[in-house]
């Protein structure tokens, strides 16, 4: 009887301010229906935003090669393969193509498809959020969240993979079930470099035989790698089956050659704020590990290989430092999984941790407010719209008239 009335009353405030939809639905997290009404302000958001990174490319890509064409057409056209040859991208666009080739539809059918791999990943904490606990572990859970920028849908393919990834690893390591870990695989159909994710998992498991100083020696190795500034990305991916179907830009090496300079000079010269929150998030994360160390929290036997796999995933990174963009990444996506853990073992520790829970909470609150603010800075005239803000399903906003520049 609760859940129908919360039902009701979450579409009735939905269609009368989906902002106020949301805010509820973040409120009361746990509950499964907000879960869902999270994910339907997602595509009303992605309805409204303007096209930023990727996604305007894929949408132009999608009006070119989809309008009306059929499916062995459309596998058959080298212009589908530009912005990826992994399957996702072209499935969904073919499928949404026989029905409509609206912009604003794409954007939130995007954005939808991104806000339920999010919510599948954030389910697999369930039977630690569902427990009442102190508030110092509901902070490290906002640091979950917010470690990955909530625009990167517009990216379309690489983090919707890596929370469909996450999703089945976690959910592996809580059942221990060995098909879960098979199922990770699956974030290979939404983009070929998640294979790092796949060949990390792979090497984790023989680290693991090896003994820590193996563990050790690696990443030290890597740390001295990325000194070098060597470009491992394209030798890599000579010995990958189908790699002269990947793009251009990767295997030829005169335009590799400039896109990495490009993207030296984004290191060099770009945001201070914006490009040290990876590092900000990680330095507080060692913290929160020293700290709980401290307070004689011993490494969890079973969620070990979360905290393994996490520096496993940065040694990784490390190889392919001088590609700004697959660093960041996968940098990103290792410290994912070390708030990850951090937030599993606070709940499950969380008395020995209580003496010491205000500077959790210092810290904790610092990196939500950093991984809240610093986005919201990058995309601040894309989110500061008034359809965003103050409309609802009642109002006929004309999508043409909105002040969002979609030709950028």
């Amino acid at each position: 009887m609760y859940k129908s009335k919360y039902i009701l009353i979450q579409a009735v405030i939905m269609l009368c301010s989906p902002l106020a939809s949301f805010i509820m639905s973040i409120r009361f997290y746990k509950n499964e229906v907000s879960q869902a009404f999270f994910i339907i302000f997602a595509m009303y958001f992605g309805y409204y935003m303007g096209f930023v990174h990727d996604l305007m490319m894929h949408y132009q890509n999608f009006i070119l090669c989809f309008d009306g064409t059929s499916w062995s057409d459309i596998v058959k056209d080298p212009r589908v393969y530009v912005l990826g040859s992994d399957y996702y991208h072209i499935t969904l666009k073919y499928i949404l193509s026989r029905f409509t080739l609206s912009r604003q539809v794409f954007g939130a059918v995007v954005s939808g498809v991104y806000a339920t791999a999010f919510i599948f990943f954030f389910r697999q904490f369930k039977e630690f959020y569902m427990q009442r606990v102190p508030f110092y572990c509901t902070v490290i859970l906002l640091c979950v969240v917010t470690v990955v920028e909530f625009y990167w849908y517009q990216g379309f393919r690489f983090w919707t993979g890596v929370y469909v990834f996450a999703g089945f690893y976690l959910k592996y390591v809580n059942t221990s079930k060995t098909r879960y870990a098979f199922c990770t695989a699956f974030c290979l159909f939404f983009h070929y470099t998640l294979i790092t994710l796949i060949g990390a998992l792979l090497l984790n498991r023989v680290l693991d035989f090896l003994g820590k100083y193996a563990r050790l020696i690696l990443l030290l190795i890597s740390l001295y790698f990325r000194t070098l500034k060597l470009d491992f990305v394209p030798l890599l991916l000579k010995y990958l089956p189908g790699a002269d179907a990947l793009e251009i830009s990767i295997t030829d090496t005169r335009i590799r050659t400039n896109w990495l300079d490009r993207l030296e000079d984004c290191r060099q010269n770009g945001n201070i704020v914006y490009d040290n929150k990876l590092m900000f998030f990680a330095t507080v994360g060692i913290l929160l590990l020293l700290i709980m160390r401290m307070l004689g929290v011993s490494i969890d036997k079973k969620y070990r290989p979360l905290l393994c796999f996490a520096l496993t995933l940065f040694t990784a990174a490390n190889f392919g430092y001088v590609d700004l963009i697959f660093y960041s990444r996968f940098f990103e996506a290792s410290i994912l999984i070390l708030f990850s853990y951090l937030y599993i073992v606070s709940v499950k520790n969380s008395p020995k941790l209580a003496s010491k829970s205000y500077l959790i909470i210092i810290l904790g609150c610092m990196t939500f407010l950093y991984g809240i603010a610093s986005p919201m800075g990058q995309v601040r005239e894309y989110i500061m719209q008034p359809e965003l803000i103050f409309g609802n399903f009642f109002m006929n906003w004309d999508g043409n008239a909105l002040h969002i520049n979609y030709d950028w």
